[in-house]
């Protein structure tokens, strides 16, 4: 038998669990006021995401025929992109702007996981 009764005990405690948790819980906590947004938040948000933006869009430039190749094009463009998206989290972390900053590690974090999976089953 491929199902075995430890098999439906450990799904029905898990069950259990998720329901006990369900009823004894006092309540959900009203939402929290979301910091208010302002001007320079929006405009380095923006300056960010133009930023962010061209290392995904310069590998497909580089690979078209006819087009610059990939050293001069991350002399002249990527490399100028890092440099403005560190500016960016800089001014945000020095103006205080704990929403655009926090985006902008969750960013850093993601690419260096998604960049890591992709070299794990590149290599693998």
């Amino acid at each position: 038998m491929l199902i075995t009764w430890v098999d439906l005990l450990f799904a029905a405690l898990g069950l259990l669990g998720i329901a006990a948790g369900f009823f004894w819980r006092s309540g959900q906590p009203g939402p929290a006021e979301p910091p208010a947004g302002s001007l320079p938040e929006l405009g380095l948000t923006g300056l960010a995401l133009g930023a962010a933006a061209v290392g995904p869009n310069i590998v497909v430039v580089a690979l078209t025929p006819g087009m610059p190749s990939m050293p001069p094009l991350t002399r002249a463009v990527l490399i100028p992109s890092l440099i403005v998206l560190t500016a960016v989290a800089v001014v945000a972390w020095l103006l205080g702007l704990p929403r655009l900053t926090n985006r902008l590690w969750a960013g850093i974090w993601i690419g260096a996981v998604a960049t890591a999976s992709l070299d794990v089953i590149r290599l693998t």
